[in-house]
């Protein structure tokens, strides 16, 4: 039966690290514009004080957050060098956890999927932000428009599997075999889809993004 190596548990907390700093980033970047209160006239009055600074720093905290998405979503290996992504956490987590562990790290595996393929975090961050596409920079190829709403369903999911990943590796022993047959009880399934639906709404999706004049 599977086990995690003290190897794999430190690859794990370094992840759950690097994911606590998007989520810092993508805080401070709320904090600055009012997202997701609506509290627009806050982030109006912080930006009266220090027009260029904030400006600065909003677009600075914004690029932190979609880069480290970017880099916490990348492929397992890139030109032959590994990476440490997701994927190997949510795998390790998985392979440790007992029955309720199990359930949870699946609930959040599927729900941050969703996040990722719903939004295009990824392509603005390949294409504007880690680098500068000719194509779009010239205007010849036009991104969808990004939606602040769903930059921040990511980071909220993927601070939700960060949790729950924590609450795995700090509750059981390095090599502990995982429980199978996790998902046998009907019951689960059900359980699974109230859990998808109320993490698909943890970010409302009334107000317009367009009440933030920059990044």
């Amino acid at each position: 039966m599977p086990t995690a190596t003290s190897e794999q548990i430190q690859a794990v907390r370094k992840f759950c690290e690097h994911a606590k700093a998007v989520e810092e980033s993508w805080g401070y970047w709320e904090a600055m514009t009012g997202f997701p209160d609506g509290n627009f006239e806050h982030g109006k009055a912080i930006h009266g004080v220090a027009p260029g600074f904030i400006s600065y720093a909003r677009r600075g905290l914004y690029g932190d957050a979609l880069m480290g998405i970017g880099r916490l979503t990348d492929p397992e290996v890139m030109r032959g060098e590994r990476n440490l992504v997701w994927t190997e956490a949510i795998q390790i987590g998985l392979s440790i956890a007992d029955r309720e562990g199990r359930f949870a790290l699946e609930v959040a595996k599927r729900a941050f999927e969703e996040s990722l393929v719903r939004s295009n975090v990824r392509e603005v961050r390949n294409k504007i932000i880690a680098h500068l596409d000719r194509a779009v920079v010239l205007g010849q190829v036009r991104l969808p428009d990004s939606d602040i709403w769903d930059v921040g369903t990511v980071v909220r999911v993927l601070g939700s599997m960060r949790c729950r990943l924590e609450a795995v590796i700090d509750s059981r022993p390095v090599s502990v075999p995982a429980r199978e047959n996790a998902h046998q009880d009907p019951a689960d399934q059900e359980r699974r889809n109230d859990e998808l639906a109320r993490l698909a709404a943890l970010v409302p999706r009334s107000q317009s993004a367009a009440a933030v004049t920059d990044v």
